[in-house]
């Protein structure tokens, strides 16, 4: 339960001044902190980006061989249906869609170019899956190409695509239908969503500077201490003091309570800069890195 995380003997006062201390509450706080983020680590959050770029059917044809129109006077009515889900799902079932599932309505002709398109028929171009939960690496990516009539619609094509993406690679691709009807040119990517990390998108890392953490996230998730405080692996909580207080500018306080000086500064404090060549003395004063 979450409810007993509370914060209490955050400071031990003593006859100097008060030393920040780890009480067994705040141990407790830190740890429903750790907790609370492997939940959100455990679902993690993806982004699946399809963009539409071509798609030809020179011959106009259904599945069955015939011709959209049996007068042979227009293209098809194209309708496409998009379907989201694991690799290796059997082709035979086209309702399992747990990644999203989307119709763009009529996109009319056998030749079609949305390149340039912000739009697929009724749909956004591109088309975004967004979904909470692991990204899955390998994807496959059902589509159904219909010819809508007015007493019957037809099936004209089905396209199977499967891949490996990892966040933020894209790939772009010509794919033959099953009946060898048409050619369709996608662009696909995926992305974390933000704040999410790693392959599947699974870490979760967002920067905080309050009683539950003080850190930032670095380009893999990886949560950097913000100064004076150390245990990433904890969210930062536990603060550690430098028994000289070292200059802003010059140096920060390291784990061992010392200041580490930066590049073109000394001293104990790390607040004498170091000039090169020397100021000439009497003439002039270093008083920042040249």
């Amino acid at each position: 339960r979450f409810d007993k995380c509370s914060v209490h003997g955050m400071v031990k006062k003593t006859n100097n001044r008060p030393t920040p201390t780890m009480s067994p509450l705040w141990s407790l706080l830190s740890k429903c902190t750790v907790l609370l983020q492997l939940l959100v680590l455990v679902r993690g959050d993806f982004i699946f980006k399809l963009k539409f770029l071509s798609y030809t059917n020179p011959r106009s044809f259904d599945s069955d061989g015939n011709n959209c129109d049996p007068a042979g006077f227009r293209s098809c009515e194209n309708r496409f249906e998009f379907c989201l889900r694991e690799a290796g799902h059997s082709h035979d079932d086209l309702s399992h869609c747990p990644y999203g599932r989307f119709e763009s309505g009529e996109v009319g002709g056998d030749n079609i170019d949305l390149s340039s398109s912000d739009s697929i028929g009724n749909l956004p171009n591109p088309l975004l899956f967004e979904n909470s939960g692991k990204w899955m690496g390998f994807f496959q990516l059902a589509i159904v190409v219909i010819d809508i009539d007015l007493d019957a619609d037809d099936l004209i094509d089905r396209f199977f695509i499967e891949e490996e993406l990892a966040p933020n690679e894209e790939v772009t691709s010509t794919y033959t239908g099953v009946f060898s009807n048409g050619n369709i040119t996608l662009s696909l990517s995926v992305v974390c969503a933000e704040y999410f990390y790693t392959t599947d998108c699974s870490l979760y890392c967002v920067a905080r500077d309050d009683m539950l953490g003080h850190y930032t996230c670095d380009e893999n998730g990886g949560k950097v201490c913000l100064q004076g405080y150390t245990e990433p692996e904890t969210n930062c909580i536990k603060r550690y003091n430098c028994v000289l207080t070292c200059s802003p500018e010059g140096g920060t306080c390291s784990e061992s309570r010392s200041c580490v000086c930066e590049d073109g500064w000394s001293g104990v404090n790390c607040d004498v800069a170091v000039c090169s060549p020397e100021c000439v003395t009497g003439n002039g004063q270093c008083v920042a890195p040249n």
